[in-house]
């Protein structure tokens, strides 16, 4: 293996490493057989949320609830998944100056859930039919936004968004 300062140049055989180390002033690091693996350090990423995120409708950059429902009724026509999902939304672009709640997804979609998920994913919102399919309510798990009637808002965080994630998990198929 040839390297040169912190980076790896060459990996193959003896006669060719010498060749690079030269030209290039390498190193030429003799790894007697052993296998070297590249380092990967996660700080802070949620990997197995990526692939599901992926295919799921992305709500960054929306700057209304109006345009999130928009968007929200574009896709739900397209996609084939039992619950609906997107990410990435943040009230604090909204014009409207507040958090999307369930009866703003009821508009666009009632019979199939709906899970959206905040920029931060420590938050998100769900419509009607997802807060009685998830039982999160019932559950008593804390983190469930009500409003000053005491109602759910559809807004959940926290431990509440983590319990219906688990949910939505629990029926994903290897094909979703």
């Amino acid at each position: 293996m040839v390297t040169c300062g912190s980076r790896v140049l060459y990996v193959g055989s003896a006669e060719r490493a010498l060749e690079i180390a030269r030209s290039l002033e390498g190193e030429v690091v003799d790894l007697a057989g052993r296998v070297v693996m590249p380092g990967f350090i996660d700080s802070h990423l949620h990997v197995d949320s990526l692939g599901l995120a992926l295919s799921t409708l992305d709500l960054r950059g929306v700057r209304s609830i109006s345009e999130l429902k928009e968007k929200l009724r574009e896709y739900a026509s397209r996609s084939r998944l039992t619950w609906i999902l997107g990410h990435g939304w943040d009230q604090e672009l909204f014009e409207e100056h507040r958090w999307p709640t369930r009866w703003d997804l009821d508009e666009v979609e009632s019979n199939r859930p709906v899970l959206l998920t905040r920029v931060c994913l420590h938050a998100g919102v769900v419509n009607t039919r997802a807060l009685l399919i998830s039982r999160v309510v019932e559950s008593g798990v804390p983190g469930v936004v009500r409003d000053e009637r005491g109602e759910p808002t559809g807004v959940l965080l926290e431990e509440a968004l983590k319990y219906v994630r688990e949910r939505v998990r629990s029926e994903l198929t290897v094909r979703d």
